[in-house]
């Protein structure tokens, strides 16, 4: 029986039953080993943070040493097991520091970055590493630098860093790896983005960056090129040019984070979509989408994993909520762009940052959202079937929340991983016969059979002959391999008791307090047994954690689990229940709470900081969906000395960047000697758009290269 595979590795529910896909745990051909997704089971990224897919779905694994914003890349080896993982470089100025750890979260030996060798923490794609070709232990490391370098006061790199790479010996130090070759330069300028794929021959690889004079010389019409370079078992090869197109003029929409499909057929950088020749290496046909995109240059897009549809995660913020729209592309159609489905259309209550969507082993296309402030856990929305056209594909915005129990730190990125390890697309005929299913009281004796005469077998059990003897209850599957096509099929074999047929409910989440009953109406004589060790009828649950029941009737077995989690209130803000303030100053209440989802100020205000400036009661009630805090405080005026001191700072509250001569800069003036001083600018959603450590020094106005949006930004100024 030949079955359509919509999503590798792990269960996916099609029709009425589930089809087993595996982990390709040991490749018996070895083109397709050294590009086992086990290879990206491990995800490290952010302040610490990490997931595990070990287990098929992701886990928390918050054990890493990892500081990073964007920038990081997680490397593991053929049968899962880590390897070593980075943030791809440091800051000069030495706000972060480069690592290299090993699979102890330690510095490997040579994997100290400092802040001047690799890329840089705030790159879109600061780092990607593969194996090199025609080697068991030794990688391939590659980094590309920040924007941020060219904004770093008496900067020694005038050209950033450039993109370089490291060569990483596995096998030395017990398997906790060295470096062997350090920060070998490849290109300058480079900056921010940076991706790669397997070759078609299997073996070697193709590295896509781009040059970045329009950065160094601040203007997105200066013209770039991508630099494409084949990776093979003798180094890194001389480079394949290819200019990037014009898009609009004074728009930079030709730049942007270098996604690939994982088949190698295409990618797409910046807003436009191009073929690309794994063969040759050689990038042709840009396709520019922007014809019906506005503000949409900064949209995350992901290719699916059989590389016919591009995903666009569009953001739309309208003051304190956003929009999310989530379109699918159908590249195999004739006008690519009028095939857009809009998936979805999600309401934030709050201003929200996208991250860059990241395939994952299980099939699925994972996509970071976070409020507009730095201390909001973030939350991760998902693709569930993204080999799936229309609504199939079923996107499920906020499907689980990434947090520590802490304040939480923004990051922007899982991680940069070569996507073609994500592609499944069997095209060898493979059929293992219909499901079937045993009275209990039989013996199950069947005869599973593979297609003779491929190259190589894999069957679950591990066994690797052309068929296989199954004696048991269970699933079954088979993956073969030949001239590097592959192939495979799986059946259910089971055993019949309809009366057996339970369900203990969907995972749950509870309030504190709450508890929940599990009581599944069986037959009397049935024997359950709990994964706490009851053998009661039913459970009460009254904390967080796995629960499972196992019922045994007549020699037949069935299971189900869920998971209990538990929600809490907010945490009331830590506001001084009274205070003054002098008379024409301002007073900021800071009601950002952790968990969170929305607050109500005593005037109808619904944003987190309030801005006080006059006297009062101010009250705020901070609520998510399990109840409400309310926290208040008295503000008095007080008539201070109005003789300003003697060294005040003198900082303007608006300027105008509009190039006509006045007013276009913001500077901070004092009367006096200013020493240890440092400044930095946020926008609205809490990124840093300019720091200094000069006073003298100004901002224009610029981020990026490019003007920034009308509003309000907010500062912070130190100095002695």
């Amino acid at each position: 029986m030949v079955r359509r595979w919509i999503t590798p590795y792990y269960m996916t529910i099609v029709g009425k039953r589930c089809l087993l896909i595996v982990l390709f745990v040991g490749y018996c051909c070895s083109s397709f080993a050294q590009d086992s997704k086990l290879r990206a089971i491990h995800w490290y990224f952010g302040s610490q943070y990490g997931l595990d897919f070990g287990n098929g779905t992701p886990e928390a694994d918050n054990t890493s040493s990892i500081q990073t914003f964007e920038s990081s890349c997680t490397m593991s080896g053929k049968n899962g097991e880590l390897l070593f993982y980075t943030n791809g470089g440091g800051r000069e100025d030495g706000s972060n520091r480069g690592y290299i750890w090993n699979r102890n979260h330690q510095p490997m030996e040579g994997g100290d970055l400092g802040g001047i060798l690799g890329g840089g923490t705030s790159a879109a794609q600061g780092c990607i590493t593969f194996k090199k070709p025609g080697t068991e232990d030794t990688y391939y490391l590659f980094t590309v630098d920040e924007y941020e370098t060219l904004s770093i006061p008496e900067s020694t790199l005038p050209m950033g860093k450039g993109c370089n790479y490291f060569e990483i010996n596995m096998a030395a130090n017990g398997g906790l790896g060295r470096v062997e070759q350090s920060n070998i330069n490849l290109l300058s300028p480079s900056f921010e983005y940076i991706s790669a794929t397997l070759h078609a021959n299997c073996k070697d690889y193709w590295l896509i960056v781009m040059t970045g004079h329009h950065a160094i010389n601040n203007d997105p019409d200066v013209p770039d090129s991508f630099y494409v370079f084949q990776v093979t078992e003798n180094g890194v090869q001389a480079p394949i040019k290819t200019p990037l197109p014009q898009g609009e003029e004074g728009l930079d929409d030709e730049y942007g984070i270098i996604k690939i499909a994982p088949d190698g057929s295409r990618l797409f950088c910046g807003a436009f979509l191009y073929d690309f020749d794994n063969q040759a290496g050689v990038i042709s046909n840009p396709l520019n989408m922007n014809t019906e995109l506005i503000a949409g240059l900064e949209d995350p897009l992901a290719f699916s994993p059989n590389s016919q549809y591009l995903y666009r995660f569009r953001r739309e913020n309208l003051d304190t909520m956003a929009n999310i729209y989530v379109l699918q592309y159908d590249l195999y159609a004739a006008d690519i762009a009028a095939s857009a489905i809009l998936l979805d259309q999600t309401q934030f209550q709050q201003v929200v940052v996208f991250g860059t969507p990241q395939l994952a082993p299980d099939g699925r296309l994972y996509l970071p959202v976070q409020p507009n402030a730095y201390n909001f856990p973030t939350f991760v929305s998902v693709v569930q079937q993204p080999n799936v056209r229309g609504q199939g594909a079923n996107f499920i915005p906020n499907d689980f929340t990434i947090t520590k129990g802490q304040k939480d730190r923004r990051f922007l990125s899982f991680g940069n991983f070569t996507d073609h390890i994500f592609a499944y697309q069997p095209v060898l005929p493979v059929d293992l016969g219909p499901d079937q299913a045993f009275d209990c009281q039989d013996s199950i004796h069947q005869v599973l059979r593979a297609p003779a005469g491929m190259d190589c077998y894999l069957w679950s059990d591990g066994s690797t002959a052309d068929t296989l003897l199954a004696t048991a209850p269970g699933d079954y599957w088979v993956e073969v391999f030949s001239n590097c096509e592959m192939g495979g099929d799986s059946v259910v074999l089971s055993y019949m008791d309809e009366e057996l047929d339970f369900d203990l409910g969907p995972d749950t989440a509870l309030c504190e307090g709450e508890m929940l009953l599990l009581a599944p109406a069986l037959p009397a004589e049935a024997r359950l047994y709990w994964s706490d060790g009851s053998l009661a009828p039913a459970l009460l649950i009254d904390s967080a954690g796995w629960y499972a029941l196992e019922v045994e009737l007549d020699y037949c077995f069935k299971e189900d689990s869920l998971e209990v989690s538990y929600n809490p209130l907010p945490i009331a803000p830590p506001f001084a229940p009274d205070t003054s303030i002098c008379l024409g100053e301002r007073l900021l209440l800071d009601a950002q709470a952790e968990l969170a989802d929305a607050y109500l100020w005593q005037n109808g205000s619904n944003t987190p900081i309030y801005v006080v400036d006059q006297a009062g009661t101010y009250s705020v009630t901070i609520s998510n969906a399990c109840g409400d805090v309310t926290a208040s405080s008295s503000v008095a005026i007080e008539t201070c000395d109005p003789e300003p001191p003697l060294c005040q700072l003198y900082i303007p509250n608006i300027f105008t960047p509009n190039d006509d001569g006045s007013n276009d800069d913001f500077r901070v003036f004092s009367r006096c000697e200013v020493q240890d001083f440092v400044l930095h600018i946020f926008d609205r959603w809490g990124e840093e758009v300019f720091s200094t450590q000069d006073i003298s020094q100004v901002w224009d106005g610029r981020f990026r290269g490019q003007g920034s949006p009308s509003g309000v930004y907010a500062y912070l100024i130190q100095y002695t």
